[in-house]
């Protein structure tokens, strides 16, 4: 359940960091079309980022480290059934 949370964690800061992104991409004023085309590459590459390190931070997190100490310690623990359950 706890992971489920955290799940749902991860999703909210992102789709509250997104538009702080688009915001700051634009905060330079846009006349030409050029301009466009850097706003859009800036926002892009800000999100990529932001996407990155959030799919980093999943391999850091306890909750991730404990399960795959404690399904390689525990003898006898089939993975998949683990895995169908999401523990």
């Amino acid at each position: 359940m706890a992971a489920v949370f955290g799940a749902i964690l991860y999703f909210g800061a992102v789709s509250l960091l997104a538009p702080l992104i688009q915001r700051a991409a634009r905060r330079n004023p846009i006349i030409t079309e050029q301009d466009e085309r850097r706003a859009k590459i800036r926002e892009q590459r800000h999100i990529f980022g932001l996407l990155c390190g959030f799919s980093w931070i999943i391999t850091w997190r306890l909750v991730t480290i404990t399960q795959a100490v404690l399904l390689s310690a525990v003898p006898g623990v089939d993975h998949l059934t683990v895995l169908v359950l999401g523990i």
